[in-house]
């Protein structure tokens, strides 16, 4: 995490009274065609459906689009035509075994084209799998793409589409990304695409990316939000400022309702920015009530819907986290010794909440960071993650160092930092919490816990490249900067390798 960084330099450069954010440099662009064009590679490797929950995330989709209403009703099964084609496809028999290779040739096309003779109903009986709770937002764009979609009518035509879709979330993720950066060190142009090709080139990004997920939705909002926030509080609080974060958390809210980790961060930036703005009380009114009202508006309207035309579940994402089973009762204590060994070691008096790991926040998040892909069935070797650790180690002791050096600079800045923080322990928690209610309802079943859910914590971890990198001075910063742009660029072509050799070696 890290922090506005304001010198003298970026004083004079970029003034905190300035109206609004100076027009986006062609590298920021440049930095988001990277990322597109990272994000469809991935999608030419990767197979049908195996990115984790794609064949869910479509059938919402498909649903959508073919009735104009979001599912809601769980477990009710996929459409006839999507579970054909995943037979045909040999899915249930590739993931998860990693020695299985999806099927090619004549017969798989054959089998396809039978599928596609066959006019299987497209509808579904109005179930999604596990995408059925979620709220209609990003699925409601994917049903215009899918409906518009220039191909043929089949579920393999539109894929591609909506894949192409998911690349552009990832560019306008690496756009805001880079914006954020700029906001945090105005004076030091030369980091900002460092930090933005570092979220661009990583790895299970990218993967994420090449599928169709509402995870990309996700990170973008978040990205988003990040932003406005960082301009409200590095430029001051007024209504236009207060209507951005509103409106980009409300649309987080509606993608995906994991954005409410991010809801304390808000609430903290508000009552920073508002205090510095204290001798302007119609200003902090006004940007106060813009938030508000760009904020409520929209989740109100959906609750209205939810409840008078859909009738489902406004949270049922949610609802069904808060759900156990009748035999098991949530507990504080056990709650705060999970999320502790989530991500930390486990300390002696502990109970062992991961028996079959060593190391939970190694074994399913750093190394799952790194680079595990699929359905969570193969990665990369252990010894990859080490040396990443190592260089990961390097650029933190760096952002750490800087922060100390410049504390003169960033005197009545430390609060920003307070709010960064509190992002990331919003998000350490929500899934610390749903990972622990997943597991007193399915104590043998799925693993829940996923390296892919700290992706909205990425413009954070851009930024924390671009403060070490700035650092240790240009010339060993960018040295530094280049050494982790490359190392994330070596993890996705190697892999886009291992993706080919998994499901076609």
């Amino acid at each position: 995490m890290t922090t506005t960084v304001r010198d003298s330099t970026a004083a004079s450069a970029s003034p905190p009274t300035a109206r609004g954010p100076r027009g986006i440099p062609r590298v920021a662009w440049l930095c988001a065609l990277i990322a597109a064009v990272n994000a469809l590679a991935w999608s030419f490797f990767i197979p049908p459906f195996h990115v984790p929950d794609e064949n869910a995330h479509f059938a919402y989709i498909q649903y959508l689009g073919e009735k104009g209403t979001p599912p809601r009703h769980p477990f009710a099964g996929l459409s006839a035509e999507e579970n054909q084609t995943l037979g045909a496809l040999g899915f249930y028999a590739t993931i998860g075994n990693r020695n299985a290779r999806v099927p090619t040739g004549p017969a798989m096309r054959a089998k396809l084209d039978q599928v596609t003779r066959a006019h299987y109903s497209p509808v579904s009986p109005s179930d999604a799998g596990s995408a059925t709770n979620n709220p209609p937002l990003y699925y409601a764009a994917g049903a215009v793409i899918y409906d518009i979609a220039p191909t043929g009518d089949a579920i393999l035509d539109r894929l591609p589409w909506l894949r192409a879709f998911s690349a552009l979330l990832a560019a306008g993720t690496v756009l805001c990304t880079f914006l954020f950066i700029r906001e945090l060190l105005p004076g030091s142009r030369w980091a900002w695409p460092l930090g933005a090709l570092a979220v661009a080139f990583q790895p299970v990004f990218g993967f994420i990316a090449g599928g169709v997920q509402v995870d990309n939705a996700l990170d973008l909002c978040t990205a988003g939000l990040m932003l406005a926030i960082a301009i409200t509080l590095r430029r001051g609080l007024t209504w236009r400022r207060g209507v951005a974060v509103g409106l980009v958390l409300a649309a987080g809210l509606l993608v995906k309702t994991t954005m409410i980790a991010f809801a304390p961060a808000v609430a903290a930036a508000m009552l920073v920015a508002a205090w510095r703005a204290r001798s302007d009380r119609r200003a902090v009114l006004a940007g106060a009530g813009a938030a508000a009202v760009a904020l409520g508006v929209p989740v109100l309207i959906y609750i209205g819907l939810s409840k008078g035309v859909w009738d489902r579940p406004i949270a049922g994402a949610a609802d069904a986290i808060a759900a156990t089973r009748t035999s098991a009762t949530p507990n504080v204590r056990e709650q705060l010794v999970y999320s502790w060994q989530s991500f930390l070691p486990r300390l002696g008096f502990m109970k062992n909440e991961f028996p079959t790991l060593d190391y939970p926040g190694w074994d399913l998040y750093w190394r799952g960071l790194v680079g595990r892909f699929g359905w969570l069935d193969y990665d990369f070797p252990v010894w990859v993650s080490w040396v990443c650790l190592g260089l990961g180690a390097t650029v933190v002791a760096a952002a750490l160092s800087g922060l100390v050096r410049l504390r003169a600079l960033m005197r009545g800045r430390w609060a920003d930092l307070g709010v960064y923080a509190l992002a990331v322990v919003g998000l350490l928690a929500t899934i610390s919490v749903a990972g622990y209610r997943a597991r007193l309802q399915s104590p043998t079943g799925q693993v829940f816990e996923q390296a892919r859910y700290l992706l909205p914590l990425l413009p954070i971890y851009g930024a924390l490249v671009a403060v070490g990198v700035r650092s240790l001075g240009r010339r060993w910063g960018a040295a530094l900067g280049g050494l982790v742009v490359m190392a994330s660029l070596a993890l996705t072509i190697f892999g886009q390798v291992l993706t080919v050799s998994r499901y076609y070696g």
